[in-house]
């Protein structure tokens, strides 16, 4: 069991926790032992049930918020000055800063909500300043990320070394982000929040996801539909599906730590085979839209190449209008010929 103050592991029926001492006598310790693979599919079910039975309007509310005040905040910025790069990292940084506190807050809001507490459209805004220090380490984390993406993004540009890079950058986002998704989740937990440090925090968060990430992904993909009917509906569908997803997932932190088992009779397919389904999936529709796209490079390609000023001969233009002179010919074949090239220097 884990004990519910300093987050310490210990042994199975231990009165106090052999770190800080607490008692652990009638405490809910989790046992982190919940890792049932019998039924995957219907707990998956079981999970997103739950989380729509929770999905009230004052989530909603405040995710449409949010995106309006991230829309504002791009709309400002960007009409600032288009060509700066300064004001658009600096329209990137408030607006991922400001998607981190509202993030915290919302996921703190949800731990609330499945725990049977009324939830208010102004909570999802306050429980961020009302835990200032959780909120702080969540805030540096994402710096933390940045400034690793930030250093990948230089050494990507080094032929050979770029392509190992690329692939370690690949290889740790598959292994880190089940990790930061918890990391998040122990400090929104304002109900059980524990005594630790950011990296007695990040090491807790690396042992709640030892041997479930393939649950995470599992869960997590099986919204890969949903999530491409964004585009299709112009963003509109985030108002509901993002709440949606934390509800998840909150649900499957309260599953690991032992406070819900969400077993259920039903069945579904297995965690593996939504991974499998969710990436192949992606990956053809990847292909499919590449596929149009250098269609239409090459069809505009072509009919740029077969316009007349590839045959365009410029030292029989120039005696032409030193014999002839201008007249309204020769100022038309001027006009389309530069216009053309400018079609095909851009």
């Amino acid at each position: 069991m884990f004990c519910p103050k300093c987050g310490e592991k210990n042994k199975e029926g231990t009165n106090f926790c052999t770190k800080c001492g607490s008692s652990l006598k009638g405490e809910k310790a989790p046992s982190q032992k919940i890792n049932s693979t019998s039924n995957p599919g219907g707990i998956r079910k079981a999970l997103k049930m739950d989380a729509r039975k929770n999905l009230t309007g004052s989530f909603i509310g405040a995710t449409a918020l949010y995106l309006v005040i991230c829309a504002i905040i791009g709309a400002l910025f960007g009409s600032a000055n288009n060509d700066s790069y300064t004001i658009k990292f600096i329209n990137q940084i408030v607006i991922i800063l400001v998607g981190t506190v509202f993030g915290y807050g919302l996921l703190a809001a949800s731990f609330k909500k499945v725990r049977g507490k009324t939830i208010t459209f102004t909570d999802v805004f306050k429980l961020p300043f009302e835990n200032i220090k959780q909120l702080g380490y969540v805030v540096l984390l994402m710096l933390l990320c940045m400034a690793i993406g930030f250093v990948a993004g230089v050494l990507m540009v080094i032929p050979l070394l770029g392509i190992l890079v690329w692939i370690a950058l690949m290889v740790a986002m598959v292994y880190f982000i089940p990790v930061l998704s918890v990391f998040e989740m122990i400090l929104a937990d304002t109900e059980n929040l524990l005594d630790l440090n950011f990296t007695d925090t990040f090491k807790k968060a690396l042992d709640i996801t030892k041997g479930k990430r393939v649950e995470y992904y599992g869960t997590a993909l099986s919204f890969v539909g949903w999530c491409l009917l964004i585009p299709l509906t112009l963003g509109i569908i985030a108002i509901w599906l993002v709440p949606y997803i934390d509800l998840t997932l909150v649900n499957l932190y309260r599953r690991w730590i032992g406070e819900e088992d969400f077993e259920t009779s039903e069945t579904g397919i297995s965690n593996g085979a939504v991974i499998g389904l969710s990436v192949g999936g992606c990956g053809c529709l990847g292909i499919i839209l590449f596929s149009i796209f250098a269609t239409l490079l090459i069809a505009i390609a072509a009919a740029i190449n077969s316009g007349d000023f590839r045959n365009f001969n410029i030292n029989d233009f120039i005696n032409e209008i030193q014999e002839n002179g201008l007249n309204e010919q020769t100022e038309s074949k001027i006009e389309n010929y530069f216009n053309n090239m400018n079609i095909y220097v851009k």
